[in-house]
């Protein structure tokens, strides 16, 4: 069977089909051909491909990933902002197990996402997932369930948006509403909200300790403020440097700083004072002038103790402290 091109009366042309056998009539063996007009086959056909390549094309330009999945998560077709998203040729990607490029500790996610779909549930989710580079990004995750006719589950549609800018921003203003920006640790208000979630659970012993940065104000007036930021950082830096990844350091205000250690007891937490006061002097003696002089007090509440009265007795403590360092 072969097309070729024929022409009118008219001298048009148009396309036909050509078919030829050998066909045997009482012994004799006739050569026989059936000519077809195509012309709307192929009119057809050509505006099916037109549109294949328009939609092609679309699904080429948008700049959210397309992935099709078949029913045991192997990647049937991916776009181009898909592969982007995953650092790999698109080819590269087709025929492999989506699993495979997720994190491990992202498969449980994916798994339940898997689970739903099965449900003929859509819904959105957010996904951690990596490049060929190794580089992590998050994602957005649309997936619809693709089924037959017959209702039988035949793979997942996902729709993908890269979302770590987003991300970022987001934790960006999540740490500029919890941090203070010179010293980069807690401000008053996390500090506050913690207190209050701490002393309405059950964590016991909880201790406090209060702590005045000595002298700052001279330090404004004298050198300048300049001098004064470089002195609440390096405090702030000796402060992260000293406690516990669960203890909460705060900057209330000023030269005023405060810190929660849950679950540390009256003495334990006069060990971390002095563990402090020596990483003041090893601080000291590593930087230039001005040295670091720092007033603080400590208390611990225990079992059904006000954790409000605690912080009052470790500003009492603080106090008493900074006057006693007057009079030597």
């Amino acid at each position: 069977m072969v097309e070729t091109v024929h022409l009118r009366s008219d001298g048009s042309e148009f396309p036909v089909e050509v078919s030829s056998h050998v066909v045997e009539v009482e012994g004799h063996e006739y050569f026989q051909a059936i000519i077809r007009d195509v012309t709307e086959r192929n009119r057809t056909r050509d505006e099916l491909e037109r549109l294949r390549r328009f939609q092609e094309d679309i699904l080429q330009s948008v700049t959210e990933g397309i992935a099709l999945l078949d029913s045991e998560g192997r990647i049937q077709y991916v776009n181009k902002a898909a592969a982007e998203m995953f650092g790999a040729p698109a080819a590269s990607l087709v025929g492999t197990d989506w699993r495979s490029i997720i994190p491990a500790d992202q498969h449980a996610v994916v798994e339940a996402a898997d689970e739903r779909r099965r449900r003929g549930q859509a819904d959105r989710y957010e996904l951690m997932t990596r490049r060929a580079d190794g580089s992590r990004l998050t994602v957005q995750v649309s997936g619809s369930p693709r089924c037959a006719a017959d209702g039988r589950f035949e793979g997942t549609l996902a729709v993908l948006s890269d979302i770590s800018g987003r991300v970022q921003q987001e934790e960006r203003l999540r740490v500029m509403s919890t941090h203070d920006p010179l010293t980069q640790v807690y401000n008053r208000l996390y500090f506050d909200e913690e207190l209050a979630r701490l002393d309405r659970g059950r964590v016991r012993p909880v201790s406090l300790i209060m702590l005045d940065l000595n002298g700052l104000k001279g330090v404004n007036d004298e050198q300048g403020h300049e001098a004064g930021d470089l002195l609440l950082r390096s405090l702030a830096y000796v402060l992260r440097a000293t406690f516990r990844q669960e203890d909460i350091v705060a900057r209330l205000g000023g030269d005023e700083f405060a810190i929660i250690l849950p679950g540390t007891s009256a003495e334990n937490a006069q060990r971390v004072l002095e563990r402090l006061r020596g990483a003041v002097r090893r601080q000291n003696l590593s930087s230039g002038s001005p040295p670091l002089d720092v007033a603080v007090g400590v208390a611990t509440a225990g079992e059904g103790e006000d954790l409000r009265q605690a912080l009052g007795r470790a500003d009492k403590a603080m106090y008493a402290d900074k006057a006693s360092a007057r009079i030597r």
